[in-house]
């Protein structure tokens, strides 16, 4: 069975990706055309299967990775008292301007693409700034987080 066709069967199911909306198919040609490196993966999942919510995770639509310094985890480890208390390695560090979140667990890592990675996923950490290879594939990705239990 295709991961596609899995995936949308188990949105069926009442699994948690049940929650997901999808991108309408205008939508996902507008991504496509602002970021043509993007994965097709990824692309096809959310239009397939959806954005949103889900107890394990939150899938969206591409943000800006530039917006993680408006997240509270980002602020909290960049902030002078935690730096004064536990140091940072990622003083000064820049955030690259061409990478997108395109989910989150709503902690301290955000999940990426990159047209720098192919088809991978990267994980940034907010305490480190820094993107660590996560995934191979966005498929592997989502397998891995989505269906642990799957062989």
């Amino acid at each position: 069975m295709s991961d596609m066709r899995r995936y949308i069967e188990k949105r069926r199911e009442g699994h948690p990706l049940f929650g997901l909306e999808p991108v309408p198919p205008a939508r996902v040609a507008e991504i496509r055309a602002a970021y043509p490196w993007i994965s097709t993966q990824y692309l096809d999942f959310i239009s397939a299967v959806g954005v949103g919510g889900c107890p394990l995770m939150n899938i969206y639509e591409p943000v800006s990775l530039q917006t993680v310094s408006e997240h509270p985890s980002f602020m909290l480890y960049q902030g002078a008292a935690y730096r004064s208390a536990f140091g940072s390695s990622s003083v000064n560090r820049e955030i690259p301007k061409d990478v997108v979140i395109i989910a989150d667990v709503g902690a301290s890592w955000s999940y990426c693409l990159s047209p720098d990675s192919g088809l991978g996923v990267l994980c940034f950490d907010m305490a480190s700034c820094e993107l660590l290879d996560e995934a191979e594939t966005f498929f592997e990705f989502i397998d891995r987080d989505l269906f642990p239990d799957a062989g």
